[in-house]
């Protein structure tokens, strides 16, 4: 198989479902956010970010919302 960079990161990509304790920098943060935009979206509608980093916040969305206590503790 060729070498290329663009097949090489589809095919290594995985996904996380465990987090580290601790944040990360804004810097970085923002780069991830901006990365996850550039994602492709099945419906063809733009994608939408809410960034948290209050634990209290949180849990009190997670209370109502199933979706978001599904992540159960991310740190940010």
């Amino acid at each position: 198989m060729p070498e290329n960079e663009g097949l090489n990161l589809i095919l290594d990509r995985r996904s996380v479902r465990t987090y580290r304790e601790g944040k990360i920098g804004r810097d970085l943060l923002c780069r991830m956010v901006e990365a996850g935009m550039y994602a492709p979206c099945p419906s063809g509608q733009p994608w939408q970010f809410v960034v948290l980093d209050d634990a209290a916040i949180f849990r009190q969305i997670a209370a109502f919302h199933p979706m978001v206590a599904w992540y159960a503790r991310p740190p940010l």
